[in-house]
């Protein structure tokens, strides 16, 4: 990447199957293609349904990360479960350690 960053884009773009000769569009760094698009609802049920899908992700973001999104869980109901879950991990964790046999 340091040496030839236009080689390595130009190899990705040739193992996805794009044209890596096609001229590059330069964008500002504030465009968003998205924008003035109309935005589909979101509904409570929908938002549920997405976090209990993503459940394994928000607890391990919060746990790897830390910080913020520490938070993430409490905001789909997971706080109280992903609390007893840690501890369940590491009280597990403890249980099979050398150390204490």
């Amino acid at each position: 990447l340091q040496r030839n960053p236009a080689e390595l884009r130009r190899s990705i773009l040739h193992f996805l199957g794009a044209d890596p000769d096609k001229p590059i569009r330069r964008l500002t760094a504030d465009y968003n293609g998205w924008a003035g698009m109309e935005k589909l609802l979101f509904t409570d049920k929908v938002r549920s349904h997405v976090a209990r899908f993503f459940k394994k992700e928000l607890k391990t973001c919060a746990r790897r990360l830390g910080g913020p999104a520490r938070d993430w869980p409490a905001r789909y109901g997971f706080s109280l479960l992903f609390f007893f879950g840690e501890l369940a991990a590491y009280f597990d964790h403890f249980l099979r350690s050398d150390w204490i046999a």
